[in-house]
């Protein structure tokens, strides 16, 4: 049942329930006129007071999901742009000789690093279902992608064409996995910001 539906049934069962005290014992005079007034006034603000709690509670919860959820946009977003750099610099044959060689600087240390931050999010503390499916595709591209990079740079003989070819595609469906999941993820930032997700 969703949260709406129970709340316009119970009003209704509230309202019938004080009409009928209303009914039996109706006011004859002006101080009972006065207690009634105080004990209206006393149910609405014990109402408002348990409204304004609940709401507080939600806001400061939809604030700390927003909270997560950006930050996890922010490594999804470096994901992307370090896989983009992985595919520049690795991408050309001549750049990939001189990284094996020494000559050109090659950050796999980060690449590294990426992949333990990306498993370091505590997944238990989500309150958000979807993003727990979408670090974990992340932390796997990103452990793929560094499999990937490693296996190439220990290489112990320069790429043929079909190694190469196929080096250079997979490299591509990682970062293009590493933006699609930066995307889902900021989609559901703005759901969380929105208060519709």
């Amino acid at each position: 049942m969703k949260q709406v539906e129970w709340k316009w049934p119970l009003g209704v069962i509230g309202f019938v329930i004080a009409a009928a005290i209303f009914l039996h014992y109706q006011p004859h005079k002006s101080g009972d006129v006065a207690a009634w007034v105080q004990a209206a006034a006393s149910v609405v603000a014990i109402a408002w007071s348990g409204w304004s709690s609940r709401r507080l509670q939600l806001d400061v919860r939809r604030d700390q999901r927003l909270a997560a959820a950006e930050s996890i946009f922010e490594i999804a977003h470096g994901s992307f742009m370090f896989s983009r750099y992985v595919v520049d610099q690795l991408g050309a044959p001549e750049i990939m000789r001189d990284v094996r060689e020494a000559k050109r600087h090659f950050d796999y240390a980060q690449l590294q690093e990426l992949e333990r931050i990306a498993a370091a999010i505590p997944l238990h503390g989500l309150e958000t279902p979807g993003l727990v499916k979408l670090i974990i595709i992340l932390g796997a591209t990103i452990r793929q992608m560094r499999e990937v990079v490693s296996l190439a740079l220990s290489m112990d003989r320069p790429m043929d064409e079909g190694e190469r070819s196929e080096f250079t595609i997979t490299l591509t469906q990682m970062r293009n996995r590493c933006d699609e999941t930066q995307r889902d993820i900021g989609e559901i930032v703005e759901l969380i910001r929105s208060g519709r997700g």
